[in-house]
């Protein structure tokens, strides 16, 4: 067994050795690949990535890590480290400040130790089972808004390419209703940036019913952080996540609107 807050302190530190690297690289970095004709790799990723790892090997090399770019480093132990070594890469390289880098420790098939760190804003997230969640090492909760007449509620907006039509006509009238019901909708794909703001109490929903996550890294050091910090998060359904799966879909809330969030689903 690991000891959890020694784990907590090496993740918080090894998050704002990446944020030093991105922050000095950007003005210089290069593409190294694409995956698609706007979706790249940069050099940032891949160096930041590398030290990641190198780091965690060093402290912990008997761990799996499960990384964007290289993919699975595997060692058969209960314990694996989700890195995304720089979320939001397209507006990094575009000068947009809207990048992190979100990191998750699961043991088996739940998270235990989360950090995402906003470094253009200075902003170290972290959570750790049994401690709480924290914003540069200050706990923070999520806020206590009942009202979605009050709320602000972020979700990941619908992309045509990549649902059937009648599903992105479906997502549309979901939109409609709850820009309605609610005191303002405002749209960002920054997952596990924004599902930190939700932690922070900064906002009173995140909600992804469009774009199922495509890696564990993709969404959950936020999901953690923010559950972490009194969020309750559901499937669209209000069932039970399982952190473990790929392609999931979610409501994450301060709680307080979780049940009337549900209704716009039913």
């Amino acid at each position: 067994m690991i000891n959890i807050k020694d784990a907590l302190q090496f993740a918080r530190a090894i998050s704002k050795q990446a944020g030093n690297i991105i922050l000095r690289d950007q003005k210089s970095v290069g593409i190294q690949g694409c995956k698609d004709a706007v979706d790249i790799v940069t050099t940032a990723d891949l160096k930041v990535e590398k030290k990641l790892i190198e780091l965690i090997q060093k402290k912990y090399p008997n761990h799996n890590i499960n990384s964007e770019e290289i993919g699975i480093i595997d060692k058969n132990s209960d314990y694996t480290w989700y890195i995304d070594p720089l979320d939001g890469t397209k507006e990094y390289y575009r000068r947009i400040p809207a990048f992190n880098t979100s990191m998750c420790l699961f043991n088996k098939k739940e998270p235990i130790i989360s950090t995402v760190n906003i470094p253009y804003s200075n902003q170290l997230f972290s959570a750790a089972r049994g401690i709480g969640a924290f914003l540069n090492g200050k706990k923070m909760n999520a806020n206590m808004i009942n009202d979605l007449k009050k709320s602000i509620i972020y979700i990941n907006p619908p992309c045509h390419n990549k649902v059937s039509e009648s599903k992105f006509v479906n997502n549309f009238k979901i939109i409609e209703k709850i820009t309605r019901k609610i005191y303002r909708l405002r749209y960002s794909p920054n997952e596990n940036t924004f599902l930190c703001f939700l932690a922070l109490g900064s906002i009173e929903a995140y909600l992804n019913f469009s774009h199922p996550l495509k890696s564990v890294q993709d969404g959950v050091p936020g999901l953690f952080i923010a559950k972490m910090a009194g969020a309750k998060i559901t499937t669209l359904k209000g069932g039970k996540i399982d952190y473990s799966k790929s392609k999931i879909l979610y409501i994450a809330s301060n709680s307080k609107i979780h049940k009337d969030i549900l209704s716009f689903f039913s």
